[in-house]
């Protein structure tokens, strides 16, 4: 079905959820309250994606180390992403532009 996602949970097991999951207003919820903003910023869309797909326990991986290690890099960079947005959200426009064009000499 075209309306639906297959996550690989491990070896032998896996989650099919519906398209229908989407629209309901519980799931709609659940990821608003866990990263506010995830349906209307690109970067975090992709981000999502592409640890899903990053996934260890994938059937039939010869190298499940290196791709964990690749989701896990992921998940640090969603999370580096997050704290930069939350911190740029609480600057004023003036601190901001301070921090941006803050330089210091080289060797100083």
């Amino acid at each position: 079905d075209n309306n639906e996602i297959l996550f690989q949970v491990d070896n032998d097991n896996s989650l099919r959820i519906g398209g229908e999951i989407f629209e309901l207003t519980v799931f709609k919820d659940f990821l608003n309250n866990m990263i506010p903003g995830w349906n209307k910023d690109s970067i975090i869309r992709d981000l999502l994606t592409v640890i899903i797909l990053f996934n260890p326990n994938r059937p039939n991986l010869r190298h499940k180390h290196y791709v964990n290690l690749e989701q896990q890099l992921y998940i640090y960079l969603l999370q580096r992403y997050r704290l930069v947005v939350y911190i740029l959200t609480r600057m004023t426009p003036s601190m901001r532009w301070k921090a941006f064009t803050k330089t210091s000499p080289a060797g100083h």
